[in-house]
Order: C-alpha cells, then structure tokens, then sequence
C-alpha cells in the first residue's frame, strides 16, 4: 500500500455569497484505469464511495449486472447507487515521485450525478484503507499506511 505519509493541501475554492474561500479535503484518485485521475472529495461522513457514473463508462466498467443496488442518501435526497468492484488507485500528491496506490473496492455508481466532485472517498472502501487526518488549522490531509494509528494510539477496538 502507502509507505509515506502523503499531504495533500486542501483545494481552495472561492465562495461568493460569503466572499471567503471554502477549503475542502481533496486527493486525486482513479476509477480502473490509473490514467483517468479525478479530484476526489475524502468524506468521513459517507459511508461509501461513490462516484459519478460517467467515470465507469469513461474507464469501460460495465454498470449492466452490479453486485448490488442501494438507495444512498446524498444532498438531501436519495439516489441509486449501482455498485461494482473495481481497481481503485490514489495517486501521490504533485512534487511526490511515486507510483499510484492501488487496491479493489466496491464503488457506488450513480446517474444524474450532482456533487461538486466527480467522486466521493467514504468510510468502506477508501478510509478503513488507510490512516486518514484531515486538519482544517494545516489546510491539509495526510494519508498514512493504515497501521500508523495503532501504532500511535494503542490497539482501539470498536465498542
């Protein structure tokens, strides 16, 4: 997986209503085919990941016979999410010479997709992958082989 600690700086977007930037947790990250890269919201309060689901047919992803359909909840309202097992890789921020990291997960694809971001990094799939600190004070998230918060931590197990 990851051997480094990779940062990612928080994408600065500006917000007119409220004249001040919003900063928002975003990585790069493909969906099958590693060339295809896309800004990816980290969204702790997302159970899954999920993504738009012209990615798939950009990447050849076959959405016709998914390995489950669920209704998600997103934006307010709900949608249908198709979900397919696919290749997922995270690419090394800008200035790193490394290689992506990938791994396979169940990504939720989604038609009349409609969030800012093109894909959204949740909970089963992307976070139980790795140590994951989002920090608003440094403006960045750093992402961390998985094993790095037992090993500052102590073993925490669920309760």
């Amino acid at each position: 997986m990851i051997d480094r600690p990779y940062l990612y700086p928080f994408y600065a977007e500006p917000h007119p209503r409220r004249d001040r930037i919003v900063l928002r947790p975003v990585v790069r990250f493909s969906i099958g085919d590693e060339r295809l890269a896309v800004d990816a919201l980290v969204d702790s309060g997302s159970e899954h990941v999920l993504a738009d689901s012209t990615l798939a047919l950009a990447v050849g992803i076959d959405l016709a016979e998914p390995v489950g359909v669920e209704p998600i909840g997103i934006g307010g309202g709900f949608v249908e999410a198709r979900f397919v097992e696919v290749q997922g890789f995270l690419h090394p921020p800008h200035g790193v010479n490394a290689e992506p990291v990938s791994w396979v997960l169940d990504v939720g694809f989604i038609d009349s997709w409609r969030p800012l971001y093109p894909c959204i990094l949740g909970s089963i799939g992307f976070l139980n992958q790795f140590t994951v600190t989002m920090s608003r004070f440094a403006h960045t998230t750093a992402i961390e082989p998985l094993d790095v918060f037992d090993e500052r931590f102590g073993l925490v197990l669920p309760t």
